[in-house]
Formats: C-alpha cells, sequence, structure tokens
C-alpha cells in the first residue's frame, strides 16, 4: 500500500484464483483485477475496486540475555533489541516457583525487578510481539539465572584498645566473606553531621589525631562487594576516652625516715590513673633497680626492706590510663639516706661510732675498720641472712685500730651481717653483696 503507482506488479492468469508468494511479512498490500476477453488484451474490462490484506508477522525470539545490578531486592534483566517488535513479555519467577508476566514496550531493552528475596534464587525469560494482539508471539527464549545478593552480617565483640592522647585502635572479630568495614566515629558532643566514615579491609584500625581528654563514640558495618550496596548495619555504639594530658609529678618529699623504710609523697594530679616509681642505692648497677606501678589513688609510697645508713636515689611519673601504656616523663632523681643501722646493746657506744664497713654495698672485697679506746676481748663475726656462719674472729686483749679486708666473692649476693661482741657490748651492721 505505501509504495507508489509505478510499483504495480501485473500478471495474467486463466482461473479465478491466484496465489501470491514472496510478500514481506506483517505489511499491508492491496490488489485490483480485470477479466481480458482475447488474447491481444484488447478488449479488456476496467480493473475492479481495491482489495486490501495484511501479511503475519514473524516475530524472533529476543537475544543477548544478562542480567545486572543484582542486589539485595531488586535485579535489571536486559536483552537485544528485536526488529519490528511491538512489545515483550518478560516472565520471573523464583527457581522452581509459578511464572509472573509483566508486559514492556518495544522501546524497551531492559526491566527493573522489584521487590525480590534476598539469597534467593531466581529464572526469567522474554518473548516479542510484532503486533498489538497476542497471534503474533515468538517463542520464549532460553531461561537465564541470577541469585540476590546475600545480607551482610554485622561484626561482633568490638573493642578499643592502645588509647593514648590522640591514639586509639578499634577493632572487632573478621566477618567470613566480607569484602571490607566501614568504620565511622565522632566525639560523643558532636551533631550526627560530623561522623567521619572510612572504608578499611582489615578488622582493626588505628585512630590518630584525636583530642586529648575527649569523649569518642564509633561503630563499624560489614561491607560485602565493592560498590557498598550490600552492608549490614552498624554495630551499637562503642564509647572510650582518649587519656588526659599526663604531667610531671611535683613537689616530691621524702619523711618518716627509719633504718629500713622511708615515706615518699608527691602533689596529687587529678589526670593521674596512678604513678610508677623507681628507686636504687646511689651508685648501685642500673639492673638493681626496683620500677614498680603504686596503686591508684595514692600520692605516696611507703619504701621497705631498705639497707639502713645508705644513700638512695628516686623518681616517679604519671601514668593516665589502665593499661600503664602512656604516662608522663620522668621526674629528676631525688635521694634520701637511711638511718644508721648500727645496734649497740650497752657498753661501749664509742665502738659502734667509729665502726666503718667499705665499700658497702659491695661486689665481694670490702673493708671493717674500728678503733678500740680500752683492752677488751673481742669476737668479730660474720653471718648470712639465715644466720649461717660465714667467717669468725677472736681478739684477745685488743687494744687500738682495727683494719681488716674480707672477701665474700664466692657467697650468694644478698643480706649479710657484721657482729662485734665485746665482754659488755654488741654491735651489728649490715652488708650488701651485690
Amino acid at each position: 500500500v505505501s509504495q507508489p503507482w509505478s510499483a504495480w506488479t501485473t500478471v495474467v492468469v486463466t482461473s479465478n484464483t491466484y496465489a501470491l508468494s514472496g510478500l514481506a511479512s506483517n505489511s499491508t498490500y492491496h490488489w485490483q483485477v480485470r477479466s481480458v476477453c482475447d488474447s491481444t488484451g484488447i478488449n479488456s474490462s476496467a480493473f475492479s475496486g481495491y482489495n486490501t490484506f495484511s501479511t503475519y508477522c514473524n516475530p524472533s525470539v529476543p537475544s543477548s540475555l544478562f542480567t545486572s545490578n543484582i542486589e539485595l531486592d531488586k535485579a535489571t534483566m536486559n536483552w537485544g533489541s528485536v526488529a519490528n517488535a511491538h512489545n515483550y513479555d518478560i516472565r520471573t519467577r523464583v527457581q522452581g516457583g509459578s511464572w509472573s508476566i509483566v508486559n514492556v514496550p518495544s522501546t524497551s531493552t531492559s526491566k527493573q525487578n522489584n521487590n525480590l528475596q534476598s539469597a534467593t534464587a531466581y529464572e526469567w525469560s522474554i518473548r516479542s510481539y510484532c503486533s498489538s494482539d497476542t497471534s503474533s508471539s515468538s517463542a520464549w527464549s532460553s531461561i537465564q539465572s541470577f541469585n540476590t545478593l546475600i545480607p551482610c552480617v554485622a561484626p561482633i565483640n568490638t573493642f578499643t584498645s592502645s588509647i593514648t592522647l590522640s591514639d586509639a585502635t578499634l577493632g572487632w572479630d573478621a566477618v567470613a566473606g566480607s569484602y571490607g568495614y566501614a568504620v565511622r566515629y565522632k566525639e560523643v558532643s558532636q551533631p550526627w553531621s560530623a561522623w567521619t566514615t572510612v572504608v578499611v579491609t582489615s578488622n582493626t584500625y588505628v585512630l590518630s589525631g584525636l583530642a586529648s581528654g575527649s569523649s569518642y563514640h564509633w561503630q563499624v558495618a560489614t561491607v560485602c562487594d565493592s560498590t557498598g550496596v550490600n552492608s549490614s548495619a552498624f554495630t551499637s555504639f562503642v564509647n572510650f576516652n582518649t587519656v588526659n594530658g599526663c604531667v610531671i609529678p611535683t613537689n616530691m618529699i621524702v619523711d618518716s625516715i627509719t633504718t629500713s623504710s622511708a615515706v615518699l609523697s608527691w602533689n596529687p594530679n587529678p589526670a593521674a590513673f596512678t604513678h610508677r616509681l623507681m628507686y636504687l642505692v646511689v651508685g648501685a648497677p642500673w639492673n638493681t633497680r626496683i620500677d614498680t606501678i603504686i596503686a591508684p589513688g595514692l600520692n605516696n609510697f611507703m619504701l621497705t626492706g631498705l639497707i639502713s645508713n645508705e644513700n638512695y636515689r628516686w623518681r616517679i611519673a604519671t601514668v593516665c590510663d589502665p593499661s600503664v601504656n602512656y604516662y608522663s616523663p620522668w621526674t629528676q632523681f631525688d635521694t634520701l639516706t637511711t638511718l644508721s643501722g648500727i645496734r649497740i646493746t650497752s657498753g661501749d657506744t664509742e665502738l659502734g661510732k667509729n665502726l666503718k664497713i667499705y665499700p658497702n654495698p659491695t661486689r665481694g672485697l670490702f673493708n671493717i675498720s674500728f678503733i678500740a679506746e680500752k683492752v677488751d676481748n673481742f669476737e668479730i663475726t660474720i653471718v648470712d641472712a639465715f644466720s649461717k656462719l660465714v667467717s669468725k674472729e677472736d681478739k684477745q686483749d685488743f687494744i687500738g685500730e682495727y683494719t681488716k679486708q674480707v672477701d665474700l666473692s664466692d657467697f650468694p649476693r644478698g643480706i649479710y651481717m657484721l657482729q662485734i661482741r665485746t665482754q659488755d657490748s654488741f654491735v651489728s651492721k649490715r652488708i650488701v653483696l651485690q
């Protein structure tokens, strides 16, 4: 019908029927007929009026099928355009279930399927129509399959560790099959819009650049694909406080000194969790130092088990977190001297005053000296901490200066006692063997 007048095709037949072939599908034609009364065609009638008819269409099965943008509850079905298609039917179902069919116009080559179930297998196929009625449909295409995404599981066992003035380490149990994790944090006092969010691929994250002495909270969600479409809900808030500014203790004081103890004190610091104390004998090797953590809440400490008549040095630092990971610089060393450990029971008090042991502490060799002002009998012994006799010397009718070098290098390290007895006196003094 749409062709020009010159496009007519004319045939002469001898019967009252004629079969047309080779026509275009889904096309409209018209035709006419006239009678021919001689072989020359001179005597012919006029053509009849137009007769119009349309050939049937022959729809093609859609091809190039694929599924894209698969999410938890939706997916997009795609196909290649079919020439002369009028519309399409798409059928979908849960694998093994009943089909649901929707119709889309010929201008479409994709259709988003919504309200799907997560973690579910689906099937779909498509057919085309080349006319508006249902008599001209193609066969159904091959079945395509896809699976909606499995929902992400939120992490568990969240914790905060290694908290300092400006840093903190966040952690949680790893989630199998995860792509990564979204971590968000802010100060508790900040508005909701202040969240800082980062995506990490491990189950720990170190926050840095935090404000000291501040309250923070954080959450983490599991991310199960690179687009972030499939992500879990965030965990509950996890709160922590950064460390307050640790300052060096001030106003160090020593009092209540005895032969074997002393009380140390310093000004209290509200930011302190506790304190760290170090002390040792002046001149002693560094590996003999005592380094201890004081009970929280105290700003004093009693040293016990000290050596009499000995010089000590001590220093202290503020500890600002319960895990003892962060503390202030040390103070300068301060010193103290314990009272003399010479014990005189009676009699010759001058002997106790002029008795000397040096060096003390000692690594083995040391000297003993004293002056006896009057003639007397002296018993000079050295015993260990269990009163076991180490050496003994008797001096009869002795007067004047006594000196002797003693070598304990072969004896175990520890505390020894020098004891001097006379008829009416007893003097003892500690010896520290290092």
